[in-house]
């Protein structure tokens, strides 16, 4: 936590302990009647020993996120270092530059504490990098730092330890993210049997009044919050798991695409409402069927962002054959940066062939040639595309030279997107069991309502002489909470399944809609077939 063990005891653990004795005393005095509930009273008595625990953990946990940001950020960091090294920077100007970026978070601020060692306490880097590697929590970034400090007291230059240094911490990197996605096709795997589990005991529990008499409605609403945590804890484990690799950038300047969608979901609020209404009107009662209309206008939206990503890996493609086009060219033409893309204007790169020729005009006219890249990046839509062109231009901001430049970065990139693809490939292997899932879940209890049905219709029929002993539990079930059950739990699990994809995939927020209308709509089909099905076979029978 970058502080000394007592000022972290005073200014943070003693005020911490201090309020948990006084909630535990004001508790105790304005509410006496804890003590008569034994529970109630052990849990007040508990609250200074949790206070105890937050007291000790929290380090422990600010460390574990600072390392979880530094080495999702490593793979970045080595790629801007070895860039920005190609410009012969002396080395506390590159130590310096370095800690200024500040989307790296902590990886930015170990970075400033070497160059501070350096500049005001005239260690040298190898010492520097040591004191720094020690304190890291990131196993990543320490063997980094003394891999360099031990280069550079070998005497090996610093950049070309930083272009050898590009595989290693790539090949680390990978490491992390494959991992990730075999972890995510585990949870998979966890997340089927849990969601069956899940479905045995709320079907169970439907069943049990014909064996058990009394109310069991409690025991539903359990059921209930269960597959709710459970699905959060789901989503919530991917999200922590996986790296967060984003495939929109984060720029203030917004793709045309992500605009257009902004201003129609006023409109599809609007329109889903109208539909809800006319069909509510016309006397439509089936409740999953009216939310899957009511939300369709939203498909709209979701679909045209689910373009937009279209495009944008179409560009991914051909970004790293764009770099290496600059950089050969640039080379060959010995020219400015607009005689090179005059020249690239001819090429096909695919979809990124209109935004390159955006840039070559933006940056003729001499205005803002920093800016005009900005844009280009932009217009990508690309995370990836959008961090990697403004490293490019920083490097050569520095005097980096370019051919060597846009090889480190486009080697990288093409093995980052590379990871990107299989991230891809995992998030639609996901998809097609979650809509497996949600078909299965809607026949279960689709199916289950109407048994429910067919047995109250069946004990209604019955009647027994009165002095006829009957050792069986004759009930009817109340099936109007069953639907609103199975309405719940069909929603919930279109919302977590529609969240699970969007955090695998690393898409945009919009592309929930898209899976909730489909989720939605086939959960609405399967219903109709269980009734239909069912109505079918009993006539038959």
């Amino acid at each position: 936590m970058d502080r000394p063990f007592s000022d972290y005891v005073k200014r943070r653990g003693m005020p911490i302990l201090f309020l948990s004795l006084l909630i535990t005393a004001m508790i105790l005095y304005f509410v006496p009647q804890v003590f008569t509930h034994p529970f109630l009273k052990y849990t007040v008595y508990s609250i200074p020993l949790f206070a105890i625990a937050v007291v000790f953990l929290l380090p422990i946990i600010e460390a574990e996120l600072k390392r979880s940001k530094i080495d999702e950020n490593m793979h970045l960091f080595i790629t801007r270092m070895g860039a920005l090294s190609t410009a012969d920077l002396p080395r506390k100007k590159l130590f310096e530059i370095l800690s200024r970026v500040e989307e790296y978070g902590p990886l930015s601020e170990d970075i400033g504490r070497i160059y501070v060692l350096m500049e005001y306490w005239n260690l040298s880097l190898p010492a520097a990098a040591r004191h720094v590697a020690k304190r890291t929590p990131s196993i990543i970034f320490a063997d980094f730092l003394e891999r360099m400090a031990h280069a550079i007291e070998a005497g090996e230059d610093l950049h070309n330890f930083l272009v050898k240094e590009q595989e290693v911490v790539i090949s680390e990197y990978e490491v992390l993210y494959e991992g990730a996605l075999k972890a995510m096709d585990v949870l998979k795997e966890v997340f089927v049997s849990i969601v069956a589990a899940s479905m045995f005991m709320i079907i169970f529990i439907t069943l049990l009044p014909t064996m058990v008499p009394g109310e069991t409605n409690l025991m539903i609403a359990l059921a209930l919050i269960s597959f709710i945590l459970i699905e959060a804890v789901i989503v919530y484990f991917a999200k922590v798991r996986l790296p967060k690799d984003e495939m929109w950038h984060n720029m203030s300047i917004r793709p045309d695409g992500e605009v257009k969608v902004k201003k129609v979901l006023p409109l599809t609020a609007t329109l889903g409402f109208l539909i809800f209404s006319i069909l509510l009107s016309v006397g439509v009662r089936n409740p999953i069927l009216l939310l899957a209309s009511a939300i369709t206008p939203t498909f709209y939206p979701g679909w045209l962002i689910r373009k937009e990503e279209d495009l944008l890996r179409r560009c991914d493609d051909s970004f790293d054959a764009f770099m290496r086009a600059v950089g050969a060219a640039a080379e060959s033409v010995g020219g400015s940066t607009e005689s090179v893309l005059k020249q690239l204007t001819k090429h096909d790169f695919g979809a990124l062939s209109e935004p390159i020729q955006r840039l070559y005009k933006r940056i003729a006219t001499r205005i803002d040639k920093i800016k005009a890249w900005v844009y280009f990046s932009a217009e990508t839509r690309s995370n990836l595309i959008s961090k990697f062109t403004e490293m490019y231009i920083k490097a050569l901001m520095v005097g980096g030279k370019p051919t060597e430049v846009s090889r480190i970065i486009s080697r990288n990139f093409v093995k980052i997107n590379g990871l990107r693809k299989h991230r891809y490939q995992t998030a639609a292997n996901i998809g097609g069991v979650l809509y497996g899932l949600t078909v299965a879940i809607s026949f279960t209890m689709y199916l289950s309502i109407n048994i429910m049905k067919i047995m109250n219709n069946a004990f209604s029929s019955v009647v027994l002489p009165k002095e006829m002993y009957v050792p069986i539990v004759i009930t009817t079930y109340n099936v109007a909470i069953m639907q609103y059950l199975a309405m719940a739990v069909i929603i919930i699990h279109t919302i977590t399944s529609s969240l699970l994809l969007k955090v695998v995939g690393g898409n945009h927020p919009y592309t929930l809609f898209l899976n909730l209308t489909m989720m939605t709509w086939v959960a609405a089909i399967v219903s109709i077939i269980a009734d239909y099905s069912l109505n079918i076979l009993l006539a038959g029978g």
